[in-house]
């Protein structure tokens, strides 16, 4: 054993160091000649990643579970002369699954990937053509085909692939005993003119991105990095309180310990002083008995928790934005300027609703209906908007910023109409 080797194993100081690639967030569809499908990244497994981000960071899986119960909305309602027809078929067709159940599952699946995917059953004899099933299909299941040319020459993917577990069946062209489970089957793409041999086929719906042919990306794929390091953050503080030195005093004294005492001493220290229940307490080292009298020195704090803190503070706020999500929904502090807090927060839910929240259902909206066409049912099936839960500014800002009719309507009483309900009660005397 080396001199140093030694020394190591002596004094027993241990670093670790892990180096992480760099690398721009992006859905990479790659083509391999033997295997039907097309990779959903390099590895096929970036669904399965986007789940595994969310499982890690709290502000992230809620802001999911936020944008997913606002576009399942408010219920639903169907509009048109054979609106109660559309609703007993849009039920039956769906079997056990409620349409709400329906529209939760497909919003979730929005939420995660921009995107979703349906299976239909077709009927035969004298339903031949009509289609008497749908299913929602887990969009992190489903793997698209390759794309062939059609008459028009436009690419065109006329297959799907469904495995329950890709991280089994990924790149594998035989299976048996414990892997059949995951082997991928194949499903007919979407098209009522040509049907199917197996009387099934997939809708499957996705945003459009550029250069993008077979798979979605979410709107946040710019704040994955930002993702991954709330998980990274978490674990930090996590492991900080766990393991982490917490004595607040050191403490020498002298005195003379053979190794495998001094192997003791360490032990006892680090079961003494490490961790969160540990915290206040002293730290004890030993030395030669030629040094000086025992020596007492406070130890200071940890300055990363600030530097940890503060870089919290960001990622959250970047986590927020790239989700389009009102900051103010999130608990996220913002300045709102002048504005009182109630009507930036209005304004704040009032543009997210229109420009992610309502795109969202309306993709859901087209679908539906195009089954209802298909069925000769002449209704539109509507998703109702989520009204947010009430937001109402501190008593201060609503007298210094509210009309006294504003004040009266939300508390359920009558106008006044003598002038006096449009007075700024903070501002000058008034009366409720």
């Amino acid at each position: 054993m080396s001199k140093r080797d030694n020394l190591r194993n002596k004094f027993g100081f241990l670093a670790y160091a892990k180096r992480t690639p760099s690398q721009a967030p992006s859905v990479d569809e790659r083509f391999r000649n033997h295997l039907p499908y097309v990779y959903y990244d390099s590895d096929n497994l970036f669904p399965q990643r986007l789940i595994d981000l969310a499982d890690n960071s709290a502000i992230h899986s809620s802001i999911l579970n936020e944008v997913a119960r606002y576009t399942g909305g408010d219920g639903f309602e169907f509009i048109g002369d054979s609106a109660e027809r559309a609703e007993e078929y849009l039920n039956e067709i769906l079997g056990e699954l409620s349409i709400k159940e329906f529209i939760t599952k497909t919003s979730v699946d929005i939420a995660y990937f921009q995107g979703f995917s349906w299976q239909v059953g077709y009927g035969r004899g004298s339903l031949r053509g009509e289609i008497v099933r749908l299913w929602h299909s887990d969009f992190s299941t489903v793997r698209s085909g390759k794309m062939e040319i059609d008459d028009r020459g436009k690419g065109i993917v006329n297959d799907f692939w469904l495995s329950a577990d890709w991280r089994v069946a990924t790149g594998k062209r035989a299976f048996g005993g414990r892997d059949e489970f995951a082997k991928p089957h194949f499903v007919s793409a979407f098209n009522p003119k040509q049907g199917s041999k197996d009387g099934l086929q997939m809708i499957y719906c996705k945003w459009y991105k550029p250069s993008k042919r077979f798979y979605p990306e979410p709107k946040y794929i710019g704040a994955l990095h930002w993702v991954d390091l709330s998980h990274s953050i978490a674990e930090w503080k996590n492991n900080t309180l766990k393991n982490g030195f917490s004595a607040s005093v050191h403490l020498h004294v002298p005195t003379v310990k053979e190794d495998d005492e001094a192997y003791d001493l360490r032990s006892i220290i680090e079961e003494d002083f490490a961790g969160s229940r540990n915290a206040g307490g002293i730290f004890l080292t030993t030395g030669g008995v030629d040094e000086p009298n025992p020596v007492l020195n406070a130890v200071p704090s940890n300055a990363n928790a600030e530097i940890i803190s503060e870089i919290n503070s960001r990622v959250n706020e970047n986590i927020v934005a790239s989700h389009g999500m009102p900051p103010l929904l999130m608990g996220v502090q913002v300045a709102t300027g002048l504005q009182s807090e109630g009507q930036a927060f209005q304004e704040a839910m009032d543009l997210f609703q229109n420009t992610k929240i309502r795109p969202n259902q309306a993709l859901i909206e087209a679908k539906i209906n195009k089954i209802l066409e298909m069925a000769g049912i002449d209704a539109e099936f509507k998703i109702e908007k989520l009204a947010p839960v009430n937001f109402l500014p501190s008593d201060e800002i609503m007298l210094q910023t509210w009309t006294t009719n504003e004040i009266r309507e939300r508390y359920n009483k009558e106008e006044l109409e003598d002038g006096s309900g449009d007075i700024i009660i903070g501002q000058q005397d008034g009366s409720l």
